[in-house]
Order: C-alpha cells, then sequence, then structure tokens
C-alpha cells in the first residue's frame, strides 16, 4: 500500500431528496415552481433583460437569474453572453439493497489524480494511480463507493467530456465501472444492479463559478463543479446582487469579466 487518507467528516447526500426539500421550502416562502417547463432564452429590450421565453410564451421579470449549471451558456448565448461553462460527465450504478458495509463513504486510488491536495504531494506519481482501460474506453476513473441507508450501493465515476451535452450512460462507462469493481473490490462482483444514470457537472477553466450580473437584469450563477456548500453561499450572493447590495464575500474570482480561458470537450479538466 503507498498510502492512504482518511476524513471523519466524510458524509454524503440523497440529492434528489434534498432538492425536493429546497423547492418545498421555496414554495412556502411565496415561490412559484414551473416543471416540465422548458425555458427557451431570454428576452431583452432596450440592451436590457427583462424576462424569458418559455414552452408555453413568456415571462416577464426586473431580473433574470440564470442557474442552470452546463444549461447556462446556452441560455446566456440569447443575449449575446458568452460563457465559458464546460460539462464533465460522470457515470453512477447503483446496486439493489445490500447488507451495509460501506460507511461512510470510499475513494478508491485512482481519485486521487483528480484532488490537488494527492497531486501536489512529493510522493505522488501519475503512474500509480492510472490504469490502462482509462484511456482505452477515453475516460477517468473517479473511484468511489458510497451506501445509502436504502442499502444500495453507488458505484462511480467513470468521466468524459463530450462536446456537446449528453447525460446518456454509456457502455463505455459501465464497462469501466465493472472492471474497477473486480479489480478493486472484488467483493462486489456479484452484488445485483438495479439502473445506471448520468449527469453532468459544469465547470470553468479556473473551477470558480461565474457570479455576477453580467448584462443588465441579467445575473449568473453557473459553473460550479463543487456545489453542495457552495449552493447556499451562492443564493446569498445572488440576492444581495439583485437588491444593489454589496456581496458580503468578496466575488473578485468569480466576477465575469475576469479572464478565462474557454473550455470545451475531450481534455479532462482538475480539481
Amino acid at each position: 500500500m503507498l498510502g492512504a487518507s482518511f476524513c471523519p467528516l466524510d458524509a454524503q447526500i440523497t440529492t434528489p431528496l434534498l432538492v425536493q426539500r429546497l423547492a418545498q421550502a421555496s414554495a412556502e416562502q411565496g415561490a412559484t415552481i414551473l416543471e416540465h417547463t422548458r425555458v427557451r432564452g431570454v428576452i431583452e429590450s432596450g440592451g436590457d433583460v427583462c424576462g424569458v421565453t418559455i414552452d408555453t410564451g413568456s415571462i416577464e421579470a426586473d431580473v433574470v437569474v440564470l442557474a442552470a449549471g452546463v444549461w447556462t451558456r446556452a441560455l446566456a448565448a440569447t443575449a449575446g453572453v458568452d460563457l465559458p461553462i464546460g460539462g464533465e460527465r460522470l457515470q453512477v450504478m447503483a446496486t439493489h439493497p445490500l447488507p451495509m458495509q460501506v460507511q461512510p463513504l470510499v475513494y478508491g486510488p485512482l481519485a486521487t489524480k483528480q484532488y490537488s491536495l494527492f497531486r501536489d504531494l512529493p510522493s505522488w506519481r501519475r503512474e500509480d494511480f492510472t490504469v490502462a482501460y482509462e484511456s482505452e474506453q477515453g475516460i477517468e476513473m473517479l473511484q468511489l463507493l458510497a451506501q445509502r441507508p436504502t442499502g444500495e450501493i453507488l458505484l462511480g465515476c467513470p468521466m468524459d467530456y463530450p462536446s456537446e451535452i449528453d447525460d446518456r450512460p454509456t457502455l463505455d462507462g459501465v464497462a469501466a465501472i465493472t472492471e474497477m469493481i473486480g479489480q478493486d473490490f472484488p467483493g462486489l462482483r456479484s452484488a445485483p444492479i438495479d439502473r445506471v444514470w448520468a449527469g453532468v457537472l459544469p465547470y470553468t477553466a479556473d473551477l470558480a463559478p461565474v457570479i455576477d450580473e453580467v448584462v443588465p437584469g441579467l445575473v449568473v450563477a453557473a459553473g460550479h463543479v463543487f456545489g453542495n456548500a457552495a449552493g447556499p453561499v451562492t443564493g446569498r450572493i445572488v440576492s444581495q446582487l439583485i437588491r444593489g447590495a454589496e456581496p458580503q464575500i468578496d466575488i473578485s474570482e468569480c466576477r465575469f469579466d475576469r479572464a478565462l480561458e474557454q473550455v470545451g470537450g475531450g481534455a479532462p479538466t482538475r480539481w
């Protein structure tokens, strides 16, 4: 064994439950939530953004907030704004419920190359944390296991960078997860599989989100490759920007006018 790390504060969330609770709390505070409604673009008048177009018509607004993750770039383009935000696809496989055996979660050695805290160690060598199937299948493995209270174990996550937004799992991704389990977690080889899915994380070249009023009436809050803790903080900042108040923390590193390189498909990013 080359080494290991342990963090007693590691934890996991069940994202759908969190999102549902946030939506419920917003509705209790007076928000109107339109589900299954696609936003087509923003509406401008005299150089100011004043609403959005949706499938069934339009919605007027004093201020529009674009916080649509990887889809923010296309929506901002309808206002003539070029947001250099890319998409990073992660795929996950879930087992049927099994006896509890993973607490709270486990990262495998292949995950270390994604994190600077490991890459910056003097003893770190990329060749020790890379396997052949990653290059063969055009992915990088963010190797992890997490078990939910229901007993299902989440296995992942092969990462790739499609040139267009694509949140569908692939056979290459499934093959990579299967090979990873066989090599590093052989006790799960016979685990019954329930489902497979993929999600797309937004990111920028410097890994900081864009949080700013990019044109009058249009506030962007997108590009968060890290989201669980950043989300509530961003919400507070956005509310202050909408009110014309000075953000209570310095957001110069997240301003739209900072120097940002374009990001595209193919090349992996590093956290």
